[in-house]
């Protein structure tokens, strides 16, 4: 996430990420799954420079499975061929926020890597006081190049990596009360 300062104490922040998965993918409540996942996402907010906190943000969001165009050469290099995303649109501002069908999102690109993997493992937890979502990796990872497109307007790329492992996503949420 890239961030500038905008005057007057706040900050504007964009972030745009583009993420493919092929493999075994299990998810809390559905069967497990062999195939591929693609996702989407980029997230513009104007935040307070001294609290972190949002005053206004934007996104568009989504993913897409089993679309037959991942194409995965061990750790060296994957490639997506033109996948449409249906995405929801995420709209906030100090009285809440609204979501909503956004339309499709049409993206391909192409992750290259090189030089010695390392090991890798990450676990995030987020709880947002009715749902936890776990998210846990763990396998092998090479920094690499990425070049892309979304909608046909190039992906700025900070950063690209290429992984194999596992992957564990797990959310739990309260029941909520009797009416």
């Amino acid at each position: 996430m890239a961030c500038a300062d905008n005057g007057g104490g706040t900050q504007r922040c964009d972030a745009e990420i583009l993420q493919v998965f092929k493999g075994k993918l299990k998810i809390t409540g559905s069967p497990t799954l062999h195939g591929e996942q693609v996702c989407y996402e980029k997230v513009t907010a104007t935040v307070d420079a001294e609290t972190g906190d949002i005053l206004d943000g934007h996104g568009v969001f989504g993913c897409a499975f089993d679309t037959g165009t991942v194409k995965v050469r061990s750790l060296a290099s994957i490639a997506l061929n033109t996948t449409h995303i249906d995405v929801s649109t995420l709209s906030c501002n100090a009285s809440g926020c609204a979501l909503e069908p956004g339309g499709q999102v049409t993206v391909k690109g192409k992750w290259t890597s090189a030089g010695r993997p390392w090991r890798s493992h990450a676990r995030f937890r987020f709880d947002d006081g009715m749902c936890m979502t776990i998210l846990a990796t763990q396998g092998r990872a090479r920094q690499g190049t990425f070049r892309g497109t979304a909608d046909g307007a190039r992906i700025a790329s900070g950063t690209a990596l290429v992984g194999a492992g596992t992957f564990l996503l797990r959310t739990s949420c309260l029941e909520a009360p009797p009416a």
